[in-house]
């Protein structure tokens, strides 16, 4: 259930009651998105967001991996999409959850600095893991790192859904 919402003059922050999801997200318009991208890669984009959310307190030996994208847009007709056209706007990188090399799949992190160093959007959902969740998730890894009890198990699983789990 969505909670209450902060609306500033830029922008909107939100955080879910029921699970902490957290939102930012500037107003269109907002002079936070005319900045340009972050950086000069978008290495170096994936490097800020990744010590920005470890400062936030999101440990560092829960991310697998930081992921990102451009955006670009083109300045001309959609047919006219040559490399001249087009003109970056922003990157957006993601951090990927895993505990011990065990993928946790439904956490989110992810967000968009401008050239300024302000975040012009970010959406955060890391819940803590019980215990319990880790210590059974290490069991099954454990149980299907022998090869007859991976394919016993994969027995069990609808046509096309077997592969590599972590």
């Amino acid at each position: 259930m969505p909670g209450p919402k902060t609306n500033g003059a830029d922008g909107i922050f939100s955080v879910n009651i029921d699970d902490h999801a957290a939102r930012a997200i500037s107003h269109p318009g907002s002079p936070a998105l005319q900045a340009g991208p972050y950086g000069s890669s978008l290495q170096e984009h994936n490097d800020h967001v990744l010590a920005y959310f470890v400062g936030c307190g999101i440990p560092r030996n829960q991310i697998a991996s930081v992921n990102g994208s451009p955006e670009v847009e083109t300045g001309g007709s959609p047919s006219n999409t040559t490399s001249s056209s087009l003109k970056l706007v922003s990157y957006t990188s993601s951090l990927v959850r895993a505990v011990d090399g065990i993928p946790v799949v439904d956490s989110v992190a992810w967000a968009r600095f401008n050239a300024k160093d302000h975040v012009v959007r970010e959406t955060v959902y890391w819940p803590a893991l019980p215990g319990q969740v880790l210590a059974d998730a290490e069991a099954l890894r454990k149980e299907l790192s022998d090869p007859a009890a991976l394919a016993a198990f994969e027995g069990h699983l609808p046509a096309g859904a077997t592969g590599p789990a972590w």
